[in-house]
């Protein structure tokens, strides 16, 4: 992603928009008509004292001239130099023509160096006012040495008034160019602040823009880590840091910036410090300097160590739900002074995140609530077993059971295990299960076998291996497709490894492509027929067609067929006469406890657990670990 922004280039400034330049063009011309007036005038009345001064007027113009020359070819500095000479220049003439014009004459150098001061550099200063000292005193000494009144006076009365005179431009010159370096000093502070704010913002807008079209990674921390990197690009940021905020813990999810980084992604937050962060941010983005935070945080020694100044946060919100917190560090001073400036950045990323990382978060945050909730479930044994009979239609006896779970707050059991598988922990729910149902079934009546639902991922554990051996009856494993099987040969080999008292059952076939890929792979000993078959049996002649073909399929391959979901005394005629030999549904036994299966077995059935509910109150038969 290209988040860098380059400035663009630097513009000269134009000669017209200098205000020497302009300056220029009305003195030129002014001085041009003076001096054709004194030319004129001193022809006329034969005045040497007018043609001198004409003279003096004509080589002021060429000094212009020159500096106007320079000006075109875009050399400004250069004008302003030859300018100052020219009036250099002007003020020699004027010192040899005119008598008495010294005093003036010998302050012009000083005056047009001025003009050349704030274009020198600190070590120019000096030897431009030595030059223009010198200038002013030669002129003062050539003045004094061209007429009488000079060179009456000797030359102690020449050198010492001119020494005089040197010392006092040296002075006065040298408290201007102070004056002017500082104002420069100051002025190109101001411009350089502006420079660096005007191309933060470019860089600011740029990465931004390269922001937007960010999306979402394949994990939260790869996103995490993309966005970090961008605020890391940010101008005067040292670190760009996101947060993930879960149940009052604040953590690192990615760290991006200048090597080395002083925390890691997974370091927690001590609590106080988190407790300020996550209540702060309902007020939402922020800055702070680094010396004023009202509770340390983490890593503060190696941090302050380098150099941190200040830092500022977006909180990430879902809803009303903190999920996270942007965050960027700074080391520059004077951008922690104004770190409020960066905050619109901020927002933006927090904007961006809380489209393309928060989602994510929430679903890992409702997992982790999940699979705490599931662990509890198994600690604290929050289910119970039931068991339902499968029935030998011929003698009405019961040849197995299925288990089946129950869970204590009422969630229904193919929620629950969906839920617990993508959580990560179905697999230790299914194992709870399947021991408790393996413990309780050994105080059915008769020798009923027992059938059990399972995924792939359960059965390729080994727990079959571990959990069935020494079981008091057989097992049929009911292999279930709520998640896909990509090595049959595995499942097989587990199975095998139960012993020959383990048998395999295809639940739910009919009801779709895997269960028929499960008949072919995995020659079961039993295929169940799903309920949504059965249902409406009587009242449907395709519905008849399709089990006929199943039970002439099933058959052919050496298989059992068990009917699943009968509930109606119709359906029962109907598959009897189809030649259906097994079955089960709440027609013919609801399930019920260990106990309740037990007296039922004895002709004596117990109030609250009838064997028979109307078709509008059935629940669904479903094949996850435990069943429905």
């Amino acid at each position: 992603m290209p988040l860098e922004a380059s400035s663009p280039p630097a513009v000269a400034a134009a000669p017209s928009r200098d205000p020497f330049a302009r300056f220029l063009v009305p003195v030129a011309v002014l001085a041009t008509l003076a001096a054709a007036m004194e030319m004129v005038g001193a022809a006329a009345d034969r005045n040497a004292s007018l043609a001198a001064e004409a003279v003096l007027t004509a080589a002021f113009v060429v000094g212009l001239l020159v500096a106007r020359i320079q000006i075109r070819t875009g050399d400004l500095v250069r004008a302003r130099a030859w300018f100052a000479v020219g009036i250099t220049l002007d003020g020699a003439v004027g010192a040899v023509l005119v008598p008495g014009l010294a005093p003036a004459t010998a302050v012009l150098p000083g005056l047009s160096v001025l003009l050349v001061l704030p274009h020198l550099r600190r070590s120019q200063v000096a030897p431009v006012i030595a030059l223009a000292a010198l200038a002013s005193g030669g002129l003062f000494l050539l003045d004094r040495v061209s007429h009488p009144l000079g060179a009456l006076q000797g030359p102690a009365g020449i050198l010492f008034p001119t020494a005089v005179f040197v010392g006092v431009m040296v002075l006065v010159m040298g408290g201007l160019a102070a004056f002017a370096m500082d104002a420069r000093a100051a002025v190109a502070e101001v411009q350089d602040g502006a420079a660096r704010e005007a191309k933060a913002g470019a860089e600011r807008l740029a990465i931004v823009g390269a922001l937007r079209t960010l999306v979402a990674r394949e994990t939260p921390e790869d996103t995490a880590t993309a966005l970090a990197t961008a605020l890391a690009s940010l101008p005067q940021v040292d670190l760009g840091v996101i947060m993930e905020a879960s149940h009052g813990v604040l953590t690192i999810l990615a760290i991006a910036g200048r090597e080395p980084h002083p925390v890691r992604p997974g370091d927690r937050f001590p609590d106080d410090r988190a407790a300020y962060l996550i209540g702060r941010s309902a007020a939402g983005a922020w800055a702070e300097r680094w010396a004023d935070r009202p509770v340390p945080g983490l890593a503060d020694g190696p941090l302050t160590a380098r150099g941190i100044e200040g830092e500022a946060f977006a909180p990430i919100f879902v809803d009303s739900e903190l999920v996270g917190l942007v965050c960027i560090l700074t080391n520059d001073a004077e951008q922690a002074r104004h770190l409020v400036a960066d905050l619109p950045a901020v927002r933006e990323f927090a904007t961006v995140a809380s489209a393309i990382l928060a989602p994510s978060l929430v679903a890992r945050h409702h997992l982790a609530t999940v699979r705490t909730q599931v662990e509890q479930i198994i600690a604290d044994r929050r289910f119970r077993i039931v068991f339902q009979p499968i029935v030998e239609l011929q003698t009405g006896r019961a040849v197995g059971y299925e288990a089946l779970t129950r869970f204590a707050d009422g969630t229904p059991p193919d929620q629950m295990f969906s839920q617990a598988r993508h959580a990560g922990v179905g697999l230790a729910l299914e194992t709870a299960t399947l021991q408790a149902a393996v413990r309780e079934a050994a105080d059915l009546p008769g020798r009923a076998w027992l059938a059990l639902n399972a995924s792939a991922g359960l059965i390729t554990s080994g727990a079959l291996a571990r959990d069935l051996v020494g079981a008091s009856r057989s097992i049929v494993i009911e292999v279930t497709e709520h998640e896909p099987v990509d090595d049959y040969p595995a499942i097989r080999a587990a199975i095998a490894a139960g012993g020959a008292n383990i048998r395999v059952a295809v639940d739910d076939a009919g009801a779709g492509v895997a269960n028929f890929s499960h008949i072919v792979e995995l020659r079961p000993d039993f295929v169940k027929l799903d309920a949504s078959i059965i249902q409406g049996i009587d009242r449907d002649p395709t519905r008849q067609a399709l089990v006929v073909g199943l039970h002439q399929f099933a058959r052919s391959l050496g298989h059992d067929v068990i009917a699943e979901g009968v509930e109606t005394e119709a359906e029962l005629a109907v598959l009897r006469r189809l030649g259906i030999t097994l079955a089960q549904g709440y027609r013919l036994g609801r399930p019920a406890s260990v106990a309740a299966n037990g007296s039922r077995a004895s002709g004596t059935e117990p109030p609250g657990e009838p064997s028979r509910v109307a078709p509008s109150t059935r629940q669904p038969t479903v094949t996850t670990p435990g069943g429905s």
